[in-house]
């Protein structure tokens, strides 16, 4: 996992007779968090997230370090109302301090094969600043694609690599760039060997993740015999929704999903497949 150290500054900016107060809370993959500070703000009092080593002194207050956050690479929701029943509207302003957020969270990687061709999809979780994708196959540059723009919740790419031979099999990554030019390389790995009459499903299957136990990224197979709303999720032993890697109509044929398990602690994780009535459960081991 990665650790993030950071700031957050809630500040009312409504005139002093106003009657608002500050209620917020945080969410990650995790669920939802509540430890702003003061945790219950008094009428025009700032409140503060503390993701770091050392205490903030804000006036007289003294707002206690919470540590930093430990479990990055992860999308963190801010949510802010107002208890207010006199006025309905106060401007506030939020400061941001500390390590930069990453400019894409990618959730998904799949390659799919069929006679001479390999199709690419990913599925980010967020997105900032991104200025393209880089293709990458068995180590070597193919393609570029221009990002979608910002998003909070994510966009999904679809890529033709049509260079490719029958019979061999094919790596490949992917390389974001941001808009200066930075680079981040992704952990996620897709495989796919095109083949004549490849891609034609007999049935329904959800195969076994390859490698497992895995760290940091696995693959999962799946088969689609008739076209239809795939919904492919990942949960902890206790039930709890982890990510959500397919939720499309897809059509017949063979795929195969990256999971990236880096923003994860080591355990035991189960990976769910629903499509036109079929359902099928398998584990998986997250070994750090």
């Amino acid at each position: 996992m990665t650790t993030y150290c950071f700031s957050i500054k809630i500040e009312p900016l409504c005139a002093d007779s106003f009657f608002f107060r500050i209620r917020s809370w945080m969410s990650d993959s995790y669920g939802p968090f509540y430890i702003g500070n003061p945790n219950y703000p008094a009428m025009l009092q700032n409140q503060w997230y503390n993701f770091t080593n050392e205490d903030i002194i804000d006036g007289a207050t003294t707002i206690p370090a919470l540590g930093c956050y430990e479990w990055g690479p992860d999308v963190i929701y801010l949510y802010i109302d107002a208890r207010n029943a006199a006025d309905c509207v106060c401007p506030i302003r939020v400061t941001y301090t500390g390590d930069a957020p990453l400019p894409v969270l990618l959730n998904s990687f799949s390659a799919v094969a069929s006679d001479g061709r390999v199709n690419l999809t990913w599925v980010t979780r967020s997105e900032s600043d991104v200025a393209s994708y880089e293709i990458v196959r068995d180590g070597a540059a193919i393609a570029r694609v221009n990002g979608l723009g910002n998003s909070a919740t994510g966009h999904t790419y679809t890529y033709a690599d049509n260079a490719v031979e029958n019979g061999r099999t094919y790596r490949y990554t992917l390389t974001s760039f941001d808009v200066n030019g930075n680079a981040i390389s992704h952990n996620l790995v897709a495989t796919a060997t095109p083949n004549v009459g490849l891609g034609v499903a007999e049935e329904y299957a959800l195969s076994q993740n390859y490698p497992n136990p895995f760290n940091p990224s696995t693959s999962i197979m799946y088969t689609v015999k008739e076209a239809g709303l795939v919904t492919l999720k990942v949960y902890s032993v206790d039930g709890r929704e982890v990510t959500t890697l397919v939720n499309e109509t897809k059509n017949a044929g063979i795929y195969n999903v990256g999971f990236d398990g880096s923003n994860l602690a080591s355990g035991v994780y189960l990976y769910t497949m629903k499509v036109n009535g079929f359902e099928a459960t398998h584990k998986m081991v997250l070994m750090k």
